[in-house]
């Protein structure tokens, strides 16, 4: 029996005798040509980014196990067979340097591995840096409505416009301002060197939009202002049925005319059509432009499309989303005096968020809905802070800007009290969405928790400027109440009156407390008494209002016992009482503190 070798010749010898040298060059060569194969196959069979990694590692294990058999035994006409060893008689010296070269066999193997995983993480690092460092800034401008004998198709080339946003936004290399940003230069006589330089984006897109009768007609133009070049431009000509892939086929040609590789993932995304249908396509563009005006007329016009859509396509995941959210701003007690309980505005919106999570679990922008639900509706903070945290997590936002209220997030974290990582948020929206007017109210309401009211009251005067509704008047007069501005606070709580004239729960309820603080008792009992008077009719979301006025005047019991009502009935609003400057004197009473652990940590029973 041959001795085992004690010297590197020898040594080679055996590796050689053994095999060990022909299985690891056979090994490697193989391991190569499969994590070549994996990567081709990769994209056209949209295999998960993680696929080449997982056949690296699996392939180093099994490289150990390749050599250490290739050591034991051997492959023989007769059959798989033990590699004779030493003799039993060899001298113990030979034999420790036996194992030794065992021990060298392993080290040789270990540093193969890590020479091939360094090489392949340098890779990777190289590969992530060069993404971004080239992050590539793009802007969609409003597209020009051809249709110029009816005004009313506005809303196609608008919806289109934010559709081909969503599609680029699904490209990790593209950075894209969000549509409420760049509506703002919408039949604007700016140049595109200046509308460039005013959103700080390299390049810029443009074109027009036009239906006629079962056809879509779009011109698409990839512009550089600064070259003054004109870097690509494609026009479709298709029937209505195929306009829903048209925006993915945009955002691949913009893609590939920019030299940008996608991903399996980016691919797949794209490549995800959100529905089948034209016309329910088409309907919900409309619903679209229609909630936009936050009106009760707009929440019943976005109801009657999305009704429509779906009965066409009821798979249509982007549809429910938007009816969720239709029923959740329906139902808020800032748009009007509401007569939909939290629990009926949840029996309407909630099928359709399950739905729309059955059909798209990976999608931000519904996990942003059912996050408001929660924070608006069951009041369970801890189930609102799951959900916005799934939403950020999905990584749609904030690098993609979201067709939803990012005030969801935002406002969950005020409630928490967590007012540092609030205005972190706040401050992201606003760099990713500056065109947002909402975010001028988190930005307020961050401000007014941390006591800085003129620098609210700015905030706010820039919303209501921009958007004169009920919504923005009510926090502007909040924010001079607590600056002990009695005065200029009944001047805008005034004006937040809803569609049909009737002065919202919350304003009545703080008109009351101002006119109290200014010794006005008959126009405080007026107020005061018309909100009781539609508390008892039925109105829902009064009972956290009536807490409002019993707090301003220090009554405690009743400022708990309204509490309690508005926790039972999930008031809109009652997690506003976290940090609401009202409710101060109370938040250590031992009632009060057993409202918020119930709002922090009840857990919630589905009704599906």
């Amino acid at each position: 029996m041959p001795e085992k070798p004690n010297n590197p010749f020898m040594f080679w010898q055996e590796l050689k005798r053994r095999k060990v040298v022909r299985v690891i060059l056979g090994y490697l060569a193989t391991a190569y040509i499969i994590l070549e194969l994996i990567s081709i196959i990769a994209e056209p069979f949209g295999l998960p980014d993680w696929t080449i990694k997982l056949v690296f590692v699996l392939l180093c294990i099994g490289f150990i196990i390749a050599v250490f058999l290739s050591w034991i035994f051997d492959i023989t006409p007769e059959g798989i067979k033990k590699t004779e060893n030493i003799d039993q008689k060899t001298p113990k010296s030979i034999q420790k340097r036996g194992h030794l070269n065992k021990l060298i066999i392993a080290s040789l193997s270990i540093a193969v591995i890590l020479l091939l995983l360094n090489q392949f993480r340098d890779t990777t690092t190289d590969r992530k840096d060069n993404i971004d460092a080239d992050i590539i800034s793009i802007a969609v401008l409003p597209l020009i409505n051809l249709n110029h004998e009816d005004d009313n198709l506005e809303y196609f080339s608008d919806g289109v416009t934010q559709e081909i946003i969503d599609e680029l936004a699904k490209i990790q290399s593209f950075t894209i301002t969000a549509f409420s940003t760049t509506y703002q230069y919408k039949g604007k006589d700016k140049s595109r060197s200046e509308i460039a330089k005013e959103l700080e984006v390299k390049y810029l897109i443009q074109g027009s939009a036009k239906i006629y009768r079962d056809s879509v007609w779009l011109s698409i133009e990839l512009f550089n202002p600064s070259t003054k070049e004109r870097v690509w431009n494609g026009r479709y000509n298709e029937v209505l049925d195929n306009a829903p892939t048209l925006q993915a086929s945009i955002a691949k040609q913009v893609a590939h005319s920019l030299d940008i590789k996608l991903s399996s993932a980016e691919i797949k995304s794209l490549e995800k059509i959100n529905t089948i249908d034209g016309e329910a396509f088409k309907l919900f563009l409309q619903a679209k432009a229609e909630i936009s005006k936050l009106t009760t007329e707009g929440f019943n016009n976005t109801r009657g499309f999305l009704e429509t859509a779906l009965k066409l396509d009821p798979n249509y995941a982007q549809a429910h989303t938007l009816m969720a959210w239709n029923f959740l701003l329906e139902g808020a007690a800032w748009s009007k005096a509401n007569n939909r309980s939290a629990s009926a505005t949840i029996e309407l919106a909630n099928p359709h968020i399950e739905k729309a999570i059955e059909l798209d679990p990976k999608s931000s922008d519904i996990y942003l809905v059912r996050g408001n639900m929660h924070l608006q509706y069951t009041g369970l903070l801890k189930q609102a802070k799951k959900d916005v945290d799934l939403a950020l997590k999905l990584n749609s936002w904030p690098k993609i800007p979201t067709n939803y209220c990012i005030c969801t997030v935002v406002s969950t974290y005020i409630a928490l009290g967590e007012y540092e990582k609030a205005s972190e948020l706040a401050k992201l929206a606003k760099e990713v969405d500056p065109g947002n007017v909402f975010i001028y109210v988190d930005e307020a309401i961050i401000a007014m928790v941390n006591g800085q009211f003129p620098k609210a009251q700015q905030l706010l005067k820039k919303a209501v400027d921009i958007y004169d509704i009920p919504y923005f008047n009510f926090y502007y007069g909040m924010s001079y109440y607590h600056d002990n501005k009695y005065g200029e606070a009944i001047i805008y709580l005034e004006k937040a009156i809803d569609d049909d004239g009737v002065l919202i729960a919350l304003s009545t309820a703080y008109l009351s407390n101002a006119h109290f603080m200014l010794n006005e008792n008959v126009e405080s009992e007026r107020y005061k008494e018309e909100l009781a008077k539609r508390q008892q009719s039925g109105e829902h979301h009064t009972n956290y209002p009536m807490a409002m006025i019993s707090a301003a005047r220090n009554e405690r019991e009743e400022t708990l016992m309204w509490l309690k009502k508005a926790k039972e009935n999930s008031d809109w609003g009652i997690t506003r009482s976290m940090w609401n400057p009202l409710f101060k004197s109370i938040r250590n009473d031992p009632e009060f503190v057993e409202i918020r652990n119930k709002m922090l940590y009840d857990e919630w029973t589905n009704p599906k």
